[in-house]
């Protein structure tokens, strides 16, 4: 490493994610007052959230210098879906371990949607909760990269 564009990001520049993210879900739940998820679940989800996806993600784009600002935003929306996504899956595999059969996921899953922690929610529902999950993680990428990479010079790796 003799070129100094090519050190790893730093930390402060990876974990800038997660208090974006924060910030962004708790907006977004004053915005939609709904009863669904109280607002302290929000948060814990949205931090749990970036550490585990948006981290990893800015790490990565950073690294790679994927910094523009569509590929940001885009990779943003994606990792608001992906918690969302796994919460199903955990949701669907939970369902199977209770009821025993696949009949019983497939009869489930015509009617609803299985969230941990939520119960069955219905699938107009969970269809609101996924857009609104690809939008704070499209909204948080945006200003993640305001704030962090709009001035960054874009490195191509070797």
């Amino acid at each position: 490493m003799t070129d100094p564009d090519d050190s790893p990001p730093s930390p402060l520049q990876v974990f800038a994610i997660v208090p974006v993210v924060m910030i962004v879900a708790v907006v977004l739940r004053w915005l939609d007052p709904s009863p669904r998820v109280p607002a302290g679940t929000v948060l814990i989800f949205a931090a749990g959230s970036a550490a585990l996806v948006g981290v990893p993600l800015a790490f990565w784009a950073l690294d790679t210098g994927r910094t523009r600002f569509t590929e940001v935003v885009l990779a943003g929306a994606i990792s608001g879906l992906l918690p969302i996504a796994m919460g199903l899956l955990s949701g669907v595999l939970g369902r199977y371990v209770w009821g025993g059969t696949t009949d019983y996921v497939v009869e489930y899953l015509s009617r609803r949607a299985p969230v941990p922690f939520a119960g069955a929610v219905p699938w107009a529902t969970f269809g609101l909760i996924v857009c609104e999950g690809a939008l704070a993680g499209g909204l948080s990428a945006a200003i993640y990269w305001r704030l962090l990479l709009r001035r960054r010079p874009r490195v191509m790796p070797a």
